[in-house]
């Protein structure tokens, strides 16, 4: 008889046993799944780095194009040298005075001549133009803006002015000697090496319907599109699908976690100064902080570009004269607005230094 419950004793742990390892297949899926979703959204939002898997050296005498950071492209027309959605390309030559054979590979500080569709280019007062072939070359200094050594395809590079070391600057289309400092310290172009390449180019637009989405790491999607050099949109497969641009933008994202609308390209300062621990409104901030803060910059996209800022997006908030209103702009870490805090203790959230100075009215602070 002893044998019976014994038995049962076994089976039940038998059931026991499947049970757990069922429950904890089930975990284990739901785990795997959530895993993968993130993983897949993750993948979306990492920007693949422009160019070649290989960084490719810069020789000498090898056509080039240089890049600025938003895309434009150094060029010249004639006599005219200028930035525009097209680009020309580029010799990098030894200059002619120089004794021994030349390196192949450029260096970063070398002095180098720059020609352009034959023309020699040289520095004419504050200007950098294009002279007819037999003229005089000017002289060059590319100056990596970070690190030594070899110059490299897809390298951001400062073009000095070997003489007084002034750095070409963009005053609107045109360039211009000026002198550099830490916090302009000259434009910077990313070397691209033009030989055998297609020239169309991507061009990426800012969606109409886009927002910045919390549950995208607060990343607003972009318009991507593959255009002629003449502004013809082509199919994706025209264009080097390597250097496709990112499809999202990052906005801005307070240290307590809310996401707010606006981005650095909307060219606009985040109202107020709820949305740093320093306690600051845009206008206080320097441009050495928009240099040394991503956080200073994305919020603060009108102070931080200063004169080369075009306004996109216009924010028209009332504020009350005795100060006592809440920020229309203000998103919580919940993605909440300042009226869902209307009829709650704003005190007992973890984010309520922020939200207290945003959402004063709400928060019955006045």
């Amino acid at each position: 008889m002893r044998a019976v419950p014994e038995l049962m004793s076994s089976a039940m742990k038998l059931v026991v046993f499947l049970l757990w390892v069922v429950a904890g297949k089930e975990n284990c899926s739901n785990t795997g799944l959530t895993l993968v979703q993130k993983r897949q959204v993750s993948t979306k939002l990492q920007p693949k780095a422009p160019g070649r898997a290989v960084p490719v050296p810069i020789q000498l005498n090898e056509p080039v194009r240089l890049r600025s950071g938003d895309g434009q492209y150094l060029r010249c027309d004639g006599a005219r040298v200028w930035k525009g959605a097209t680009g020309s390309d580029f010799q990098l030559l030894a200059p002619r005075n120089r004794l021994g054979l030349p390196r192949a590979r450029v260096e970063s500080g070398q002095l180098v001549e720059l020609a352009c569709g034959g023309r020699s280019l040289v520095t004419l007062q504050e200007k950098v133009e294009a002279m007819p072939e037999g003229q005089p070359a000017g002289q060059f200094i590319l100056q990596k803006k970070q690190g030594e050594g070899a110059l490299m395809e897809d390298q951001q590079v400062l073009v000095l002015n070997p003489t007084d070391l002034k750095a070409l600057m963009l005053e609107g289309e045109e360039l211009r000697w000026r002198t550099a400092s830490v916090e302009e310290p000259g434009e910077a172009f990313f070397l691209e090496v033009s030989k055998g390449k297609n020239w169309n180019r991507w061009e990426v637009l800012t969606d109409p319907e886009g927002f910045c989405d919390a549950t995208l790491h607060c990343h607003r999607r972009l318009k991507v599109r593959c255009k002629a050099p003449d502004g013809t949109t082509l199919h994706f497969a025209d264009c080097d699908h390597e250097a496709r641009p990112w499809s999202f933008e990052h906005c801005f994202r307070s240290p307590l976690g809310s996401c707010i609308d606006i981005a650095e390209s909307d060219c606009t300062d985040v109202p107020g100064s709820w949305w740093n621990r320093e306690g600051k409104t845009c206008s206080e901030y320097k441009q050495s902080d928009c240099a040394r803060d991503a956080n200073v910059r994305s919020a603060c996209g009108f102070t931080c570009k200063s004169k080369a800022c075009t306004p996109k997006k216009e924010k028209l908030v009332h504020k009350p004269d005795d100060g006592c209103y809440d920020d229309e702009e203000y998103r919580s870490a919940f993605d909440w607005h300042c009226n869902s805090f209307a009829n709650r203790d704003c005190s007992v959230y973890h984010f309520r230094e922020e939200l207290m100075q945003a959402c004063k009215r709400s928060c019955k602070l006045c």
